[in-house]
């Protein structure tokens, strides 16, 4: 018979560094390249699917997850591109940091109805319920977030 036996195992104390778990996450490596782009899109759908968020959060997120990184494909001689995505309960954080010297700050602007660019930032800035630049001052690189939700 076990000594245990109709008694109450008494929980242990909380050590003092004791921290909540953080919310689920994941970090996406990828190399500074062209094809990188629909790579990090397709990991996007597979973890927000992973998570249950709404359809409406993954398409989102998938669209702002391939503007950013073929922002720092393009304009950065990055050999890396680091996206981390962090569960928001029903919505996600997206960043994207790349090792670029960073941008100077900007507001979205109209562009051309004839440029091939240039549409970046207002598209960001329509679908992000809030979003913003972590200068690589405070980071190695430059890392441009965005915050998403049903």
């Amino acid at each position: 018979m076990s000594p245990l036996r109709g008694t109450t195992p008494i929980p242990l104390p909380r050590r003092a560094d004791h921290r909540p778990p953080s919310p689920p996450g994941e970090r996406i490596d990828l190399p500074a390249v062209a094809t990188s782009v629909a790579a990090a899109r397709a990991r996007v759908r597979t973890r927000l699917d992973h998570w249950g968020l709404p359809e409406s959060v993954r398409d989102t997120a998938q669209l702002v997850v391939s503007e950013l990184v073929t922002n720092a494909v393009l304009h950065t001689r990055s050999d890396r591109v680091v996206c981390w995505l962090v569960s928001q309960g029903r919505g996600v954080r997206v960043e994207v940091t790349d090792q670029g010297p960073g941008m100077a700050p900007r507001v979205p602007r109209q562009a051309s109805s004839e440029a091939e660019g240039g549409r970046g930032l207002m598209l960001l800035d329509s679908l992000a319920v809030r979003w913003g630049v972590i200068p690589p001052g405070h980071v190695s690189g430059c890392t441009v977030w965005a915050e998403i939700h049903p």
